[in-house]
């Protein structure tokens, strides 16, 4: 048992096993070939997992934009980084 689910589907003469087994536990059911009318089968898609993922890129990509406005706040103020200092008119 890993992170990634495992599942196996076994059918003999009397009987049909199925086991599953996930990060979240395991799943073991035995029927009765006697006993089934029907099968039906699907598959799910970790929709989660992929509108996290779309979410990460999207403030990542973000996170690189430009911003407008001073920049470094640690700056603010100071001659030369975000703000013009008017020049003094030189005497002489």
């Amino acid at each position: 048992m890993g992170l990634d689910a495992e599942s196996t589907l076994q059918v003999s003469d009397l009987q049909v096993t199925f086991k599953s087994s996930s990060l979240f536990g395991q799943v073991h059911q035995v029927v009765p070939l006697a006993s089934i009318a029907s099968t039906h089968c699907g598959c799910t898609r970790p929709l989660g997992a992929l509108l996290l993922g779309v979410v990460f890129l999207l403030g990542a990509q973000r996170s690189r934009e430009p911003r407008s406005g001073s920049g470094n706040p640690a700056h603010r103020g100071e001659p030369g980084h975000d703000e013009v200092t008017p020049r003094r008119p030189h005497r002489s």
